[in-house]
């Protein structure tokens, strides 16, 4: 804090005014000092928070503390004075949601907004002071309006914590999101996704964000940004979460901090080059890749690849494991085998018919995995192919339960490592309920 102005009024007028620059004990940077105009040369002899605490205090107790984006400035208030051994709880009144609920319709309830729209002049924005005193002012002509104190009386029941949601969300909306399981976000000016959060509850968590320690500058910071909110019902903990790790890689939000890089899972494939030869391949598993199977890191992948080729005989050279630039791909196989390939002794027919018996060998974890829908007219599923998740979403109970049926019903999934830890997590819970004529079974978990 560099400076700190109040006002005290009855609702009415103005009955005192106080201000000071304060020496925060550190340099102000300058892109602050760009918005207040406050240099290091203004409060080198200006006292410290700790000299004007007990008056401060004083002034404040026992009064309604009322402020433009209450949150903020009672924050950084609050903590000063915890600092130095005050305990501060005062009811408060946010002058942007108390405009909102008595002005509606305006496109902004910045000071700058709401002091234009009444006529205010402000000689010196952004100055404590100056600020305070145009808020007084705007607070005055709102209590005048004709349901000013029917909201004045909410706003002063403690249990109704107005004043801690974000200035820009109407009350409603966040009274309005359902108390069921579900992905939320919330969206900036702009309508960029700045936060994605997921609950079992997504009316008190969402809500949660607010009540609970506003007083740090980067939280104060966040809600100031938040200006809608959206929501996904999920119908159980395990969809909730793949949507919840799906958005996130999707729109990057600035305020989330984990599950954000995008990395894939290694797959093996299979081609066949220009001389009819089958060859094995290690790659990553992108959205649109239908892998042999799926490892969770691209070792892992190296690992399978060379242990498959050396069991089964298959030309290192051929799957990529040596250079192509060496003569022969000798190697410590089963039966102290060489390379037929290179040595001349296998053409594309023989040795195709190997690389099929190795693929085969693979672990072959196909399924469909059944949870519990968003209501009871549908179930959840994820469709897992070579062990790769390739889709996931919502069918209807009724729907014939053929996968020719099912799978077009699905949304296309990312298969990334995170989502793997998710699905990983679940697995030990589901049991096997059927198998489909094509072999791909049917698996259930019940929450």
């Amino acid at each position: 804090m560099v400076e700190i102005g109040v006002v005290i009024s009855d609702g009415q007028k103005v009955l005192e005014t106080y201000q000071t620059l304060l020496n925060p004990g550190r340099h102000i940077p300058w892109n602050v000092t760009m918005i207040h105009g406050i240099t290091d040369d203004m409060v080198v002899d200006a006292p410290r928070f700790e000299d004007v605490a007990d008056e401060l205090f004083d002034m404040l107790q026992n009064r309604v503390f009322v402020a433009h984006n209450a949150s903020f400035d009672f924050g950084f208030v609050k903590k000063e004075l915890q600092s130095v051994g005050y305990d501060f709880s005062p009811r408060k009144i946010c002058s942007v949601r108390f405009a909102r609920r008595l002005e509606k319709g305006l496109k902004s309830y910045s000071l700058k907004a709401l002091a234009s729209f009444y006529q205010v002049v402000n000689p010196r924005a952004h100055r404590a002071l100056a600020d305070a005193e145009t808020t007084a002012e705007i607070f005055h002509r709102l209590l005048v309006k004709p349901d000013a104190e029917l909201a004045l009386k909410e706003f002063l029941n403690q249990k109704n914590r107005e004043s801690t949601l974000p200035p820009n969300i109407d009350k409603q909306v966040l009274k309005g999101l359902p108390g069921k399981p579900g992905v939320y976000w919330f969206l900036n000016r702009q309508k960029q996704v700045i936060y994605v959060g997921k609950a079992n509850d997504l009316r008190s968590r969402v809500i949660s964000h607010f009540t609970k320690g506003t007083h740090t500058k980067e939280k104060i910071r966040f809600h100031e940004n938040i200006y809608e909110v959206g929501f996904e019902l999920a119908g159980n903990e395990l969809m909730a979460l793949l949507l919840e790790n799906e958005l996130i890689k999707k729109h990057y939000p600035i305020h989330n901090r984990l599950n954000k890089e995008f990395l894939l899972n290694y797959g093996l494939f299979s081609y066949t080059d220009q001389g009819g030869y089958e060859r094995l391949m290690m790659g990553e598993t992108g959205k649109w890749t239908n892998p042999l199977a799926t490892f969770k890191s691209k070792s892992e992948a190296m690992h399978n690849l060379l242990k498959l080729s050396m069991q089964h005989g298959l030309c290192l050279k051929l799957n990529g494991i040596f250079d192509k630039d060496n003569k022969l791909c000798r190697y410590q196989g089963t039966q102290q085998q060489h390379c037929l390939v290179c040595e001349d002794q296998a053409d594309a027919t023989t040795y195709n018919k190997q690389v099929a018996q190795a693929i085969a060998t693979l672990p072959q974890e196909n399924y469909l995995l059944k949870t519990t829908g968003r209501t009871a007219e549908e179930v959840g599923m994820v469709w897992v192919e070579h062990g790769k998740i390739r889709a996931c979403g919502y069918v209807e109970t009724n729907t014939t339960w053929e996968p020719e049926t099912l799978l077009p019903q699905l949304k296309t999934y990312y298969d990334t490592q995170d989502s793997q830890s998710i699905l990983r997590q679940f697995l030990p819970k589901a049991i096997e309920v059927g198998v489909f004529g094509n072999g791909l079974r049917l698996l259930e978990i019940v929450f």
